[in-house]
């Protein structure tokens, strides 16, 4: 079993690995379910749609005493000026999550 956390990226095959140390802080604020804020129809039925999503969940990383070398910093900059990269694959204990890539300046 792997030590680390790793990302992928699903163009380059490419793995950046981070410190198991970190934790995944927003893991349960997600839910695949949305819906809509009720709308009332003309009759005053009320109508809310909801769906599954298909992608998209937030994987935040945090750690306190973690550190991270600047080259994995500037692959995921990197990373997130390419359009073509789509999606990435994050590998946590044997456990595969697909995310859009979506940084944050810095």
């Amino acid at each position: 079993m792997n030590e680390n956390w790793q990302l992928k990226n699903n163009l380059t095959d490419e793995v950046i690995e981070f410190d198991q140390d970190m934790r995944w802080v927003d893991e349960h604020n997600w839910s695949k379910v949305a819906q809509t804020a009720p709308v009332y129809t003309l009759t005053g039925a009320m109508d809310i749609q909801q769906g599954v999503k298909k992608a998209g969940r937030p994987i935040t990383l945090s750690g306190d005493w973690v550190w991270h070398k600047k080259g994995d910093l500037d692959t995921l900059r990197e990373w997130s000026d390419t359009p073509e990269v789509g999606s990435l694959r994050l590998s946590i204990a044997c456990t595969m999550w697909r995310r859009m890539l979506n940084l944050s300046p810095i």
